[in-house]
């Protein structure tokens, strides 16, 4: 009886630590899947970028408009980039 404790409790351990090494990037209380946080890292950076007064990186095509300033909304589906804040990607651990 002892042996099924032991190989269950050993299972159960390898699934835990697996299913954390597999977890996504939380960003505003949403999983940001793997294919979309570059994404959401340059968004990030592009606001980053504007609170130092620095429009001019590569991703920031229109200085001036105010929504979406990467242009990668389409590509975002797991959550909503004009809502994002340079705070949500600070507490997401994305940009210092």
């Amino acid at each position: 009886m002892l042996k099924y404790h032991v190989i269950a409790l050993s299972m159960v351990s390898a699934l835990s630590l697996t299913s954390a090494a597999l977890a996504d990037t939380m960003v505003r209380g949403r999983s940001v899947p793997d294919h979309e946080l570059g994404y959401v890292k340059q968004q990030c950076a592009t606001l980053l970028a504007r609170e130092q007064g620095n429009s001019n990186n590569e991703w920031d095509s229109h200085p001036q408009e105010a929504a979406v300033p990467s242009g990668n909304s389409s590509f975002v589906k797991s959550l909503d980039l004009e809502a994002l804040s340079l705070v949500d990607c600070r507490k997401a651990g994305l940009v210092r």
